[in-house]
């Protein structure tokens, strides 16, 4: 299956997903969830503005 995309060119999803279960999908998806959670955490705990003032 390809699928068009704005600038004309096509992806063909064969060759960027497996083929998944709709359970492996779902967990593939809210494991990558929390690990976006995780480094937007770390970066606002790691900034200078939103940091622990000691």
């Amino acid at each position: 299956m390809t699928t068009p995309t704005q600038g004309g060119a096509s992806i063909d999803r064969s060759r960027c997903l497996p083929n998944l279960t709709v359970g492996e999908a779902l967990s593939h998806v809210q494991g990558e969830s929390l690990k976006v959670i995780a480094v937007i955490l770390v970066r606002l705990l790691n900034s200078p503005t939103t940091g622990a003032v000691s």
